[in-house]
């Protein structure tokens, strides 16, 4: 059985590589960040993507850090000002479904209760 670090990249591979479209809600040369579809249960939910591959929030150069937080500083700006307030998630190892950094900003009904 493969291990997790054996895993496609859906975020390289798929989105920045054009293959799939995506609702993009913002973007530099930095990163990308694209809306999901609100789910049945009212989440809104946005996905902040480096562009350059990073594997997890573990290893991000502290360097490269600043760029990638103000977007998702903004998308967290930008969701609080629709909904009054978000969660800002990103998962590491073993919880992390794909091996590219990525954050997931929440609002709406039935966010997480963290």
């Amino acid at each position: 059985m493969p291990g997790l670090h054996d895993q496609p990249d859906w975020y390289c591979d798929q989105v920045l590589s054009g293959q799939v479209a995506v609702d993009v809600v913002a973007e530099d040369q930095y990163s990308l960040a694209f809306r999901r579809p609100i789910s049945a249960t009212g989440r809104d939910r946005v996905i902040v993507i480096p562009r350059a591959h990073v594997r997890s929030l573990l290893e991000l150069d502290l360097q490269e850090a600043m760029p990638l937080l103000r977007m998702v500083q903004e998308m967290a700006r930008l969701l609080t000002g629709m909904h009054g307030g978000c969660q800002v998630i990103t998962n590491c190892g073993d919880s992390q479904h794909n091996r590219h950094l990525h954050w997931h900003v929440i609002a709406g009904r039935g966010m997480a209760d963290v």
